[in-house]
């Protein structure tokens, strides 16, 4: 998928960081659904509290709300299914994501 520069430049990422991937699975409803295509921010890996972040977690990318609190970091699912994550130590982040497009 093509991101238009002139978005790219609105949302503040530069080319060589930006990826498009597609979501798959429904832990992120209701915000993300199985199949959105997200645009991630791979120079952004600042893990900012609250925000969506795709992570490297046991070998698998991971699309998770990242939430830091006084016991670290816990990766979160908008869907109340599925439990948190606390990975131990520091969580490999690989970008934020900062743009989602889907199709009705």
């Amino acid at each position: 998928m093509q991101v238009d520069p002139a978005l790219l430049r609105q949302l503040r990422v530069r080319p060589a960081d930006a990826s498009m991937i597609a979501v798959a699975g429904d832990s992120m409803l209701p915000t993300l659904a199985d199949g959105d295509a997200i645009l991630v921010d791979r120079g952004d890996r600042r893990g900012v509290s609250g925000a969506i972040h795709v992570v490297r977690h046991d070998g698998v990318l991971l699309v998770k709300r990242l939430v830091r609190g006084a016991g670290g970091v816990e990766l979160f699912s908008d869907n109340p299914a599925y439990p948190p994550i606390v990975p131990d130590g520091a969580p490999d982040i690989v970008g934020r994501v900062v743009w989602l497009a889907r199709a009705l």
